[in-house]
């Protein structure tokens, strides 16, 4: 599996057995995790290999920060003693430090508004992540942006915003 880039929790494997290990791609330098195990148990993180430098462990849940950009490896045991057992459970990984995604991220998913309407946003989180709508709206984002729309009514309309700027599709 690729890091996930949201700090929703990312489901692994649903039948991970207390042996086994997980192979993270992607993974960024400085960005903060929590692997968890749906039948609680001890989880090391490693780097690099499956028999890498042990960067974290200790119990379900566990919280540790990626040492280098890369691939990791996160292994399940009942204990801390390598500890085994045969039966199913959930594996996820949640990137704590990473924003949530914005609903409106994307241009074909502006959040309507009404004329004369107010609405406090932030582009924090935001992508560019429109050009991979595959310009069903004809439009080719090329900077992070959250998206809105309001339908006109024939009339002239004056768009007020704050620091920052718009630009008007027909």
């Amino acid at each position: 599996s690729n890091a996930p880039t949201t700090n929703s929790p990312f489901v692994l494997a649903t039948d991970q057995w207390q042996e086994e290990f997980n192979q993270i791609n992607n993974v960024v330098a400085g960005s903060t995790y929590q692997s968890s195990y749906s039948l609680g148990g001890y989880i090391t993180v490693r780097v690099g290999t499956y028999n890498g430098t042990v960067i974290a462990s200790g119990n379900s849940p566990l919280n540790w920060t990626a040492t280098v950009s890369g691939t990791y490896f996160i292994h399940y045991n009942t204990n801390s003693s390598c500890g085994t057992d045969f039966i199913n459970g959930t594996s996820t990984l949640t990137c704590t430090s990473c924003v949530a995604a914005i609903s409106n991220d994307l241009v074909c998913g502006a959040t309507p508004i009404t004329c004369g309407g107010s609405v406090n946003g932030t582009t924090v989180g935001a992508t560019n992540s429109g050009t991979g709508e595959n310009q069903t709206c004809g439009i080719s984002q090329t900077q992070p942006g959250v998206w809105y729309v309001v339908t006109g009514n024939g009339q002239i309309m004056t768009a007020s915003l704050c620091g920052t700027a718009y630009r008007d599709w027909e």
